[in-house]
């Protein structure tokens, strides 16, 4: 494909795309910001509120709302359907969207005139010079997405609002959840700087365009990278949550996993030492939390047990102590619950103490005694040789 002919498909795919985008945000504000608004609580009163999600706002009320309902419906919505949530979860949630709406609906309006009526000659780089200074937005929005996805999880254990986010999209013909359309202005502007780079390498340096595409790469890449910085927090926090997904069951402890600013570290299947036969066990480690399921065949697990880091020790076990055919066994002991796991190989045993024992408190030799661990399981006895705890 020639230089011309590649310049005026990026130019195409830059209008699709963006067309696509601000019918994605008019989704989010039409069908779940502004009916949850309409219905929020207010702050020491059970009436509707305007809810504003501005940068500056921080009280469940507001004077003046960026959501603004047509009619009694909100947007064509029905109310009757639609949970009431309180206002400050409201603002949370949606925080500076219809602002990131606003700046992309005028920015389509001034880049496709421009495109549609001469591909060839046109003259983008302007546009988004005087655009991209309005993306401002886009950065704090960034960094206040783990905290919106951390309320929708503690929301949607609400049976009305599970409800209300399952119907939306199939009432309304959407093709995305909120939390994958709540994802998408995070991935707009890496995808501005890779449109714009591309334009740069297949424009003539003699086409009137060519100086300004160059600049608008300089001032985009700028809030490209603090964007991406947030991109890589927010991957690491949807696996949080995709994880505190995969448990099913009344214990599932769903909403204590999913903790604004955790992170994950690692998971993996173990074996873990029983008396009578070894059961396999999921494990997940965050970066100041430990849980463990039993794995189900459609790829849930079934909840064990959790403990935060700092008051679990890890510690290789002698080989002699443990059953037959059990070489490569480590113990994982906290005050609530204490086992054995092991490995097929002593490499694998070794990385699991490696990547654990700086997470937890197994530096510090005297927190065996003050925390009072829970017995670990002993061959050929009923009780904790120890404390006389019997075994469970």
């Amino acid at each position: 494909m020639d230089k011309a002919t590649h310049r005026v498909r990026l130019l195409d795919e830059l209008v699709a795309t963006e067309s696509s985008f601000v019918s994605s945000l008019h989704a989010i504000v039409t069908h779940f910001a502004t009916p949850l608004a309409t219905r929020a609580k207010r702050k020491g009163g059970d009436g509707p509120m305007s809810v504003s999600v501005s940068a500056s706002s921080s009280a469940t009320t507001a004077p003046s709302s960026y959501f603004k309902p047509t009619g009694e419906t909100g947007g064509g919505t029905s109310l009757a359907h639609v949970p009431k949530i309180d206002g400050a979860d409201v603002t949370t949630l949606f925080f500076r969207i219809d602002e990131i709406r606003k700046v992309n609906v005028d920015l389509l309006a001034a880049v496709q005139p421009i495109v549609d009526a001469d591909r060839e000659a046109a003259v983008i780089g302007p546009v988004f010079l005087r655009f991209i200074p309005m993306l401002s937005p886009y950065s704090s929005y960034a960094q206040h997405y783990p905290k919106a996805l951390t309320t929708l999880v503690r929301l949607s254990r609400d049976a009305k609002f599970a409800t209300f986010l399952d119907t939306q999209p199939k009432l309304h013909g959407l093709g995305s959840s909120l939390q994958s359309l709540l994802i998408m202005p995070i991935q707009r502007i890496p995808r501005y700087r890779l449109l714009l780079q591309e334009l740069v390498r297949v424009t003539p340096a003699e086409h009137p365009d060519a100086p300004h595409l160059a600049a608008a790469v300089d001032q985009i890449s700028a809030l490209a990278d603090a964007v991406n910085e947030s991109i890589r927090e927010q991957e690491n926090f949807s696996r949080v949550v995709e994880i505190a997904s995969s448990f099913t069951g009344p214990n599932s402890n769903t909403h204590t996993i999913v903790q604004e600013g955790r992170r994950f570290i690692a998971d993996g299947l173990l074996m873990k030492v029983c008396k009578k036969v070894h059961k396999p066990r999921h494990i997940f480690v965050f970066h100041d939390l430990f849980v463990y399921g039993t794995p189900r065949p459609d790829g849930t697990f079934k909840f064990s047990a959790q403990f935060p880091l700092e008051d679990v020790l890890v510690r290789r076990v002698d080989p002699a102590k443990m059953p037959e055919g059990v070489r490569f066994a480590f113990e994982v002991r906290s005050p609530s619950k204490s086992f054995a796991l092991f490995t097929e190989t002593e490499a694998e045993m070794q990385r699991w103490i490696d990547m654990l024992e700086p997470l937890t408190g197994s530096h510090t030799a005297a927190l065996d005694l003050k925390m009072g661990a829970a017995p670990v399981w002993q061959q050929n006895t009923d009780n904790c040789q120890a404390c006389a705890v019997k075994f469970t």
